[in-house]
């Protein structure tokens, strides 16, 4: 019977490991699945599989699961502008077990933590968080993987500091991001590139300096055009702002429009309504009012459908996580719950089995325990375990003379006779004081015969103290431990708790019961 039970069990668990295996696959492919629809920007779908992934996660209890699909979800909930909720994910997913033991994971939700922050308008906090982002970034291991992503921190910190017109901070970050970037491919960084060239224009830009400004942004385009980058935008929409500064209006609307082709294409509407509102603003300087009016209702025309867009994705997330299908009743259910059912039986016969063996092996323990109080307290001086140690010692180095370490027991011998361990106040100090010697030699004494050190020493008499009177004094065992506690001179209930199963490897309450049963 054993053989069979054992049998079903390391089948079971075999199929369990095998299912446990399975449903990691899959939550890691629709984790995969979510970063892909996050880079295209289908907020919808990334938020749709990182949901699942991450209730198929919860469910077995899968912390990189959790951890990853949380992260996800946080980001969409910050491009639909649901900062609460996005920052609750993102905390959420930094306490996972997965993460603590991740630094580019670490660092991605800071730098998405000061993304939210920034977008709330705290944009100090969110310079704290990039920051925090850059000191987890320096444990990545994988060099390329770290300067990716101290690159892109420094993006965020050029752009707040932009914000906030501190034009030296640009300039660190532009150079602290340069650097980041020398010495990686391409191909692997033209991304970072291309927003690099275009922060150097922008910071250009504000110095009025537009022929370096222009020249940073062909570079960004030289990119653009040999990798498979599609968001030009925020480049020809620059340029057309640099157009526009220098009057040259036709040119200006050039740009700009290349700029609204290139969103049609990208689909991040979210810029168009300034790109509309910049010609609208051309149309407005050579008077052509319908052109005015147009644009202008265009740009109100997309504000709305990004506002309604966000808020859709706000009902969204407060529904429920989207739930798998009910499990139809299948024979392969049945035969699922079965081995649960006799996994659980099994274990709780082992269990039941070692429990038993505890209980037995903790009643030995006791009925020790009581022999060697019995035995110490029949004992009436240390002539004997003087005499034994003095031959051990006889050709080793003595520390102090043999009548002084003699004495010294006796004194020990009287300490404990008249229970003065019960003392709350003593300690190897005062009593090396009491009994004219030094705390080295009282030290030395008590550590050669009693083998345990000073406060070990004193404890052990306290509990057994207390087990005597436990066990000649009947009416103590109807006293609650904290009683007890206070008898022996402890300072707190879970201080003697812990002293008392220290001593003798048994809780005080299982003594009680072991010493009723006794009785």
């Amino acid at each position: 019977m054993r053989k069979l039970l054992f049998i079903v069990f390391l089948l079971s668990s075999i199929n369990l490991i095998s299912q446990t295996k399975s449903q990691k696959q899959e939550i890691d492919s629709l984790l995969l699945l979510s970063k892909n629809y996050l880079f295209s920007i289908d907020l919808s779908l990334a938020f749709k599989n990182s949901s699942i992934a991450l209730e198929k996660s919860e469910k077995i209890n899968y912390s990189q699961g959790k951890a990853l699909a949380g992260y996800y979800i946080a980001n969409v909930l910050l491009e639909s502008d649901d900062y609460k909720k996005a920052l609750d994910y993102l905390s959420a997913s930094l306490h996972e077990d997965y993460t603590k033991n991740t630094p580019q994971l670490i660092t991605d939700i800071y730098r998405v933590r000061g993304r939210a922050y920034g977008n709330m308008g705290f944009s100090d906090v969110s310079i704290s968080e990039f920051k925090k982002a850059l000191q987890a970034a320096e444990k990545i291991t994988l060099s390329k993987n770290k300067k990716y992503t101290q690159s892109l921190l420094y993006e965020n910190l050029i752009y707040l500091y932009h914000k906030k017109g501190l034009k030296d901070s640009v300039k660190y970050f532009i150079d602290k991001n340069k650097s980041a970037l020398q010495g990686l491919e391409e191909d692997f960084i033209y991304r970072n590139k291309t927003s690099h060239y275009n922060y150097l224009a922008t910071y250009y830009m504000s110095l009025r300096k537009y022929d370096s400004a222009i020249l940073n942004l062909k570079k960004a385009i030289e990119i653009t055009e040999k990798y498979p980058y599609p968001y030009t935008s925020v480049t020809y929409k620059l340029w057309g702002t640099i157009k526009d500064s220098e009057k040259q209006l036709d040119s200006a609307l050039y740009y700009y429009f290349k700029a609204v082709r290139n969103i049609e294409k990208s689909n991040l509407k979210s810029e168009i309504p300034s790109i509309y509102e910049s010609i609208a603003s051309i149309h407005e300087k050579r008077g052509n009012k319908d052109s005015v009016e147009y644009y202008r209702l265009k740009s109100m025309e997309i504000q709305q459908k990004i506002s309604q867009a966000k808020t859709e994705a706000n009902e969204t997330v407060l529904k429920t996580i989207v739930k798998e299908k009910s499990i139809q009743t299948s024979q392969k259910t049945y035969t699922l719950i079965m081995v649960f059912i006799v996994i659980f039986l099994t274990l709780l016969g082992v269990m039941i089995l070692y429990f038993r063996k505890k209980r037995k092996k903790d009643y030995e323990r006791f009925k020790q325990i009581l022999k060697e109080i019995e035995s110490k307290r029949n004992k009436t001086d240390y002539n004997g375990s003087v005499a034994n140690f003095l031959k051990i010692e006889a050709h080793s180095k003595e520390l102090i003379k043999k009548e002084t370490e003699e004495i010294l027991l006796e004194k020990l011998n009287l300490f404990e006779k008249n229970k003065n361990f019960l003392d709350s106040n003593v300690s190897l100090s005062s009593l090396s004081s009491r009994f004219k010697t030094n705390t080295k030699y009282l030290s030395y004494v008590i550590n050669k015969h009693k083998q345990k050190d000073f406060n070990s020493y004193i404890n052990e008499l306290k509990i057994h103290y207390i087990i005597e009177k436990l066990k000649n004094e009947p009416e103590y065992r109807k006293y609650k431990i904290s009683y007890l506690a206070e008898e022996c001179n402890f300072s707190s209930h879970s201080k003697f708790t812990a002293t008392f199963k220290t001593v003798t490897g048994l809780a005080p309450s299982l003594f009680l019961s072991y010493l009723d049963k006794k009785n």
